[in-house]
């Protein structure tokens, strides 16, 4: 993902729980984004989140940032639950969108 948006991400966020663990980093809820933004000081209004499933999309809604779908044949029925600002078919459609 870094080399493919020519590394102009600061960092990588991951929840490494299972679902059955009720964490507050597990997507759809935000944890992991306000982590982000307390650790870069983010405008999270000015902010994107790019995922590829509605829970992605639904945790950047959750704390206000602008989101991004990315789709793919695995989850693009996802799409009908949830409401993107933007969707695209790649990861390389994403840099003009920010």
């Amino acid at each position: 993902m870094q080399r493919l948006l020519g590394h102009k991400i600061d960092k990588i966020y991951f929840c490494p729980h299972r679902e059955e663990n009720n964490c507050s980093c597990r997507k759809p809820k935000a944890g992991m984004l306000l982590q982000a933004k307390s650790e870069f000081n983010l405008d999270i209004a000015a902010s994107f989140i790019l995922g590829d499933t509605d829970k992605d999309i639904l945790a950047g809604q959750t704390v206000g940032c602008r989101t991004i779908f990315i789709k793919n044949k695995f989850h693009e029925h996802s799409l009908a639950r949830c409401s993107p600002d933007f969707v695209v078919k790649s990861l390389p459609d994403v840099p003009p969108l920010i």
